[in-house]
């Protein structure tokens, strides 16, 4: 919308969260917009005598979603964003036939922020862990792997929008090595399975894959017993390590939504329902048992279990 005190001119734009604007050159006609989604628009102001007298929209593409712009010259612009990699990019005069874009990638700046969560695996079984974090945010939400060194090098990169969590489980307890690396998701669970050369994904049978995932974890109970564990917010999965189907699901206490979980690899787990904190075991044969109920004074926003070296 334009307003100089007497004169209004407005032009309606897609429903979206405008984060960042710029001017495009120095007369002022031109302006450069981008939304959450990583939409780019101009906004063009059309002059006549002297006199606003109409504007429009043209939707350029497609870039990260920007928390800045700057149009630096020549058709060169910034998007910097906090939620994905920043990029120079080139705005063309003319559509690209094939991609149907006026936007042209000529530099991409690697951003790991903001890392919304990680996990530790040897992917190379060399006794080196490699860290595998969540990055970003919205759509340029991505799954990466660094490793020590002089610097942090980015060894892999995987598009995955929404992913909120991540976990590393083994075969089996005994295992020296990480096999699947467990995804959650807003509504849904996905399994990589980790082999020598790369990540596919897989299945495990007695998981809830139509759920996300708060906590998974090896569990090895008293009785040699060798388990894979999910914790969703209707409750826990105990699933066979040799046979990958289901021992044993066990409802939310009280039947109510389950927040935060942790677990050790001896079966000890801590359920949070809201202010209800539950301890509970994996015993014989995967199945749950509650020990113990407290309510608390205030919600429980996380729980934290730490397990002995193996």
């Amino acid at each position: 919308m334009f307003h100089n005190g007497s004169t209004t001119k407005a032009v309606p734009l897609p429903p979206a969260l405008v984060t960042a604007w710029c001017p495009v050159g120095g007369d002022g006609g031109r302006f450069l917009l981008g939304d959450h989604l990583g939409n780019l628009s101009v906004v063009v102001c059309v002059e006549k005598n002297g006199v606003l007298a109409g504007m429009h929209v043209e939707a350029l593409g497609v870039a990260s979603a920007p928390s800045c712009l700057a149009y630096l010259d020549a058709g060169v612009a910034f998007v910097g964003s906090s939620y994905g990699d920043s990029q120079l990019v080139r705005l063309s005069e003319e559509r690209d036939p094939g991609t149907g874009s006026y936007l042209s990638l000529l530099q991409t700046t690697p951003n790991l922020g903001p890392v919304v969560d990680f996990a530790l695996a040897d992917l190379d079984r060399r006794g080196q862990p490699q860290v595998v974090c969540c990055c970003g945010a919205r759509k340029d939400g991505s799954i990466r792997v660094v490793r020590n060194g002089i610097g942090i090098a980015e060894q892999a990169s995987v598009e995955l929008p929404g992913v909120k969590g991540m976990w590393r489980l083994r075969g089996s307890a005994g295992d020296e090595y990480d096999r699947y690396l467990v995804q959650s998701f807003i509504a849904e669970t996905r399994v990589l399975a980790i082999t020598e050369d790369e990540m596919e994904e897989t299945e495990i049978g007695g998981f809830d894959a139509g759920r996300p995932t708060l906590f998974a974890a090896n569990v090895r109970t008293a009785d040699g017993g060798d388990y894979l564990l999910q914790v969703t917010e209707v409750g826990a999965n105990v699933v066979s390590c040799s046979s990958l189907k289901l021992a044993h699901s066990f409802p939310a206490p009280g039947g109510k939504k389950v927040t935060v979980a942790s677990c050790t690899r001896a079966g000890e787990l801590v359920l949070a329902c809201g202010q209800d904190l539950s301890y509970l075991t994996v015993g014989a044969g995967g199945k749950i048992k509650v020990q113990k109920t407290v309510v608390m004074q205030h919600e429980v926003s996380c729980i934290s279990l730490s397990s002995p070296p193996p």
